[in-house]
């Protein structure tokens, strides 16, 4: 519209449609327009992503070629991203990558979204993934369905790509803040806290096998892969996962925990105690509690004496 005065001038309003591009879905641009206020600050609240030494991987399992090549190309900063058509593929390639995150479509052909996250969530090589379902299906029943399965976080098409972003942030820094728990106090391996059933299980298998053996030097990487049915590349990305540390690192941990709790609990000496969790002498035994504990074996057992007297 326009406002003119003769020996003034002319003012001219132009009024432009916004229509949210970032939107993916199936419904009208009318039905993907955002509000003004929305479009103005939708970036305000998105987390910087930090650079990395190691990328971390998405799997995007979806049947849309547009909708599929739309989210990978958003996604491919920073992370990298392996693509699958449909929820077998998608299966196979979570459990050879072992991504750190999975984003699937529901309504696929063949195994749907549904099938596939309770698929991933009871399988010990990929439960402890966060799983982001995507759906155009907008209905509480669906919606409760898709969280039953184990789903991290259920989307409704037309989605905004920002919220995405968001979430799968969100959701990677709450693995990180679990990790973080880990190898606090000897009770972290033996009372895990905010693991879902599959990986309490895995992890009380995993270290119920190491603890049974530990007077054994030989426990190594391949030796606890072979034990789980585990390949050495799942076995690392798994308890990477869980611990945010390597398998070497997690035995050791286990090994020293152990030793931990012996010395709390009395009735062996320093150097029984090195023997017991795997060391062929209580010096190397002694340096690695330290490094670990901040204090020497005997100490760390007096100061604890010391404390309950």
């Amino acid at each position: 519209m326009h406002e003119s005065k003769s020996g003034i001038g002319a003012d001219f309003i132009v009024t432009i449609m916004n229509i949210e591009t970032n939107n993916v879905g199936i419904e009208s641009p009318q039905q993907n327009m955002m509000n003004e206020d929305y479009l103005q600050n939708k970036f305000l609240y998105l987390p910087k992503i930090e650079e990395s030494t190691e990328r971390l991987t998405l799997l995007l399992v979806e049947d849309n070629d547009d909708i599929r090549n739309y989210v990978s190309s958003n996604l491919s900063e920073p992370y990298s991203v392996i693509e699958a058509t449909n929820g077998t593929e998608g299966f196979e390639k979570a459990i050879s990558a072992i991504p750190d995150l999975i984003i699937s479509d529901i309504m696929m052909p063949g195994m749907n979204g549904l099938e596939l996250c309770k698929k991933l969530k009871t399988d010990q090589n990929t439960s402890h993934i966060p799983v982001v379902l995507l759906t155009a299906r907008k209905s509480d029943q669906y919606e409760a369905e898709g969280y039953e399965t184990g789903a991290d976080a259920y989307i409704a098409k037309p989605f905004s790509m920002p919220l995405l972003q968001v979430r799968i942030r969100n959701l990677i820094e709450s693995r990180t803040k679990l990790r973080e728990l880990f190898g606090q106090s000897p009770e972290s391996y033996t009372n895990p806290v905010g693991l879902n059933a599959a990986d309490k299980s895995f992890l009380t298998r995993a270290v119920a096998l190491i603890e049974e053996n530990m007077a054994d030097a030989e426990v190594n990487v391949e030796w606890l892969a072979n034990q789980l049915f585990m390949s050495r590349t799942q076995l690392y990305r798994k308890i990477k996962a869980i611990s945010n540390q390597s398998v070497h690192e997690f035995v050791t941990d286990i090994r020293l925990s152990k030793a931990a709790r012996l010395l709390l609990e009395g009735g062996h000496s320093v150097t029984e105690i090195a023997f017991m969790v795997g060391y062929a002498d209580a010096t190397s035994f002694g340096r690695m509690f330290q490094k670990r504990y901040g204090t020497t074996p005997k100490k760390y057992s007096q100061q604890d004496n010391t404390s309950n007297s």
